[in-house]
C-alpha cells in the first residue's frame, strides 16, 4: 500500500468546505483505482492534514492530482499557499 499526506496551511475554511461536499469528494477519490481510505484531520483553526490511502503509487499520485484541481475549481483561494506534501509505502498498517 502507498500513502500520501498533504498538509494545508493557512487555509481557513477548507476543511468546511471539504466537508460541506463530502459526497463528491467521496466519488472522486474513491473512483480512483486502488482506494483504501481517506481522512481529514483538523489542526488547528487554519490548518487542515488529508490523508490518502491506495494499493500503490499511481493511485496516491492521481488523489493529489485530484484534490488540487477540485479545490482550484470548487474553493478558489480557501487552500492558501499548496500544501506540503510527503508520501510513501506503509511500513505498517494496523
Amino acid at each position: 500500500m502507498h500513502a500520501t499526506v498533504r498538509h494545508y496551511r493557512n487555509a481557513p475554511g477548507l476543511i468546511d468546505g471539504i466537508i460541506a461536499n463530502e459526497e463528491e469528494i467521496r466519488g472522486l477519490l474513491q473512483d480512483i483505482d486502488g482506494f483504501r481510505a481517506y481522512y481529514l484531520v483538523r489542526t488547528g483553526n487554519e490548518s487542515v492534514i488529508a490523508i490518502s490511502v491506495y494499493e500503490d503509487r499511481a493511485g496516491t499520485e492521481a488523489s493529489t492530482a485530484a484534490a488540487r484541481e477540485w479545490i482550484a475549481a470548487n474553493l478558489p483561494g480557501i487552500a492558501g499557499s499548496p500544501p506540503e506534501v510527503s508520501d510513501g509505502e506503509v511500513a505498517l498498517g494496523i
